[in-house]
């Protein structure tokens, strides 16, 4: 009778710390575009509807223009500030 014999190295069943570091970079990423968001829903939600009218926004863009949504605004012709928008991931649909 033969015995297969197989070793195991601990090794692969740990993962890497560069995995958590991964991990934890991309969390704390996401942690702080939900912030950035939350933030720039906040103040605009403070602005008056003619304050939004002067920059060219109604009440219904703002969630859009937190999240980086800026391609109705452009389909609208709203004049956008890409300045505001090169730091946040800008989606295009």
């Amino acid at each position: 009778m033969t015995f297969a014999s197989s070793t195991i190295n601990l090794s692969q069943l740990i993962p890497s710390t560069e995995i958590f570091s991964t991990l934890w970079k991309n969390i704390n990423q996401s942690l702080q575009s939900r912030k950035k968001c939350r933030q720039t829903i906040n103040e605009l939600n403070q602005l008056t509807n003619k304050d939004l009218a002067d920059i060219g926004l109604c009440r219904g863009d703002i969630n859009a223009v937190a999240n980086g949504c800026i391609d109705h605004l452009i389909k609208r012709g709203v004049n956008i500030d890409h300045s505001y928008f090169n730091s946040v991931e800008i989606k295009l649909n």
